[in-house]
């Protein structure tokens, strides 16, 4: 009897820590390719952060929520993650893993870390670049040493939300 009832005191342990550690299924391809690039740039595991969509008060598309107890969580917007480009989607969970899992804050303009999110033209043509910049490899100094001119970013005035400080967790 004893041994049935930690089995099951297992089991739901299981399944409660599985239900607080989601990344939506249309965001995990993108989660993937960070956890990958991030072991192959740095040889260094990411932290596993829930992701989830929640509609965002304009002109938030993405937010990285710090708790008191430890907790990450990102949401991001689904009106923006719908309609915008894979380099769209993959530059704007890049940027709230960097403040949830690398704890970037906002940096210089043309990074990925900038408030604003960069064209897809520009993140696609310094895509290497911009990820090496993300795991401190580089300086964005560097980038514009290099290139003849800086390309004009373009950046979409849609903005993050940045790192949150939340005392108590809330369920959503």
């Amino acid at each position: 009897m004893k041994a049935w009832i930690l089995i099951t005191m297992l089991l739901m342990g299981c399944g409660s820590a599985e239900s607080k550690s989601y990344v939506d299924s249309a965001i995990m391809p993108y989660y993937k390719v960070y956890i990958k690039e991030k072991q192959e740039r740095l040889g260094k595991e990411a932290k596993y952060i829930p992701v989830a969509f929640k509609s965002l008060k304009s002109p938030t598309i993405g937010v990285c929520y710090n708790y008191s107890s430890g907790k990450r969580q990102i949401y991001l917007d689904p009106s923006f993650w719908f309609s915008g480009t894979d380099s769209d989607r993959e530059s704007l969970l890049f940027h709230e893993l960097g403040h949830c899992d690398l704890n970037l804050g906002h940096e210089n303009p043309s990074s990925i870390m900038e408030p604003n999110i960069l064209s897809s033209f520009f993140y696609n043509e310094h895509r290497d670049y911009l990820l090496n910049e993300l795991f401190g490899l580089v300086s964005l100094v560097d980038l514009y040493t290099t290139t003849a001119t800086k390309t004009n970013t373009n950046s979409i005035e849609l903005i993050c939300g940045g790192i949150k400080e939340i005392n108590d967790e809330i369920d959503n």
